[in-house]
């Protein structure tokens, strides 16, 4: 018999780059300070996000991108001086499966 039971966990996931600041968001479980962070390591991030909600109905399938450019938090994926356009290659590589 096939199991058709369906996740029904409407909570929607969140993806943030955080390097070297302090992270708190209602959201958030347990804030922390993240560091180290690099592009590979955020595609990963999102990777992992995506096979959390791959079991949710269709329309429940969000993954929410937090932030594009908070600069004073810490917290962006514009391009920038270190990575370039690291953190955008990182979410098109993430979405495409590359």
């Amino acid at each position: 018999m096939k199991n058709t039971q369906r996740n029904h966990d409407h909570r929607h996931t969140h993806i943030l780059h955080a390097p070297e600041r302090l992270v708190y968001h209602r959201t958030v479980q347990t804030p922390g300070i993240y560091t180290g962070a690099t592009p590979d390591k955020f595609k990963q991030h999102i990777m992992q996000a995506f096979s959390l909600i791959k079991d949710k109905e269709p329309e429940h399938q969000i993954v929410i991108l937090k932030s594009w450019n908070e600069w004073g938090e810490g917290n962006y994926v514009e391009p920038d001086q270190e990575f370039g356009h690291g953190w955008l290659d990182a979410v098109y590589k993430a979405i495409n499966n590359k």
